[in-house]
């Protein structure tokens, strides 16, 4: 996808904030350019730079059927932005505060606590921090509900997808935004 203002406020906004919990006081305040300054502050108000045990957690998991023996031949492969406590978080910026209706169909907390769930062998919460783009910025911290039953349904649309992609005709030409442009004949 083509870059926007608001996605590259967003990409800064999440570097400043990964820098807050790995890098010296000095090397973020190089970070903190007057325009992201106000996020940071929003952000230090509710979470110490060490409330992390790890910070850019990369993943890489076997996606596994929840009822049968299959698995998808690729791996899930993602970043989890911060991790405490068995908590899963994950920062976004949004020029509103979110609603129910921003969540309920997003799969990414999901995604994210499936692979947390792979990776450690236990349950977890999971989190967005979400800084709204207000005059001045604000944190909104979101408990969002994972259970198994959630968490079994997104796995079986995982693989209703990735069985209509298998079964999908290739098309002879891509268009400038199509993601295998490339890529593929």
């Amino acid at each position: 996808m083509p870059s926007s203002p608001e996605l590259d406020l967003g990409s800064e906004v999440h570097k400043l904030i990964e820098s807050y919990h790995i890098s010296t006081p000095e090397e973020t305040k190089k970070l903190a350019k007057s325009h992201l300054e106000p996020f940071l502050t929003a952000y230090a108000e509710v979470y110490k730079n060490e409330d992390f045990d790890e910070v850019e957690k990369y993943f890489e998991v076997e996606v596994s059927h929840p009822f049968n023996d299959r698995t998808i031949p690729i791996p899930l492969v993602g970043y989890i932005d911060r991790i405490h406590n068995n908590e899963v978080h994950d920062l976004k910026t949004s020029s509103h505060k979110y609603y129910d209706t921003d969540i309920e169909q997003k799969y990414q907390p999901l995604i994210y606590s499936y692979a947390y769930r792979k990776i450690y062998g236990k349950e977890n919460k999971f989190f967005y921090d979400v800084l709204v783009k207000n005059k001045t910025p604000k944190l909104q911290i979101i408990e969002v509900p994972i259970t198994q039953e959630k968490i079994d349904a997104m796995l079986l649309w995982v693989f209703e997808m990735w069985d209509k992609i298998n079964s999908m005709e290739i098309p002879s030409e891509h268009g400038d935004f199509c993601w295998n442009k490339g890529l593929l004949p």
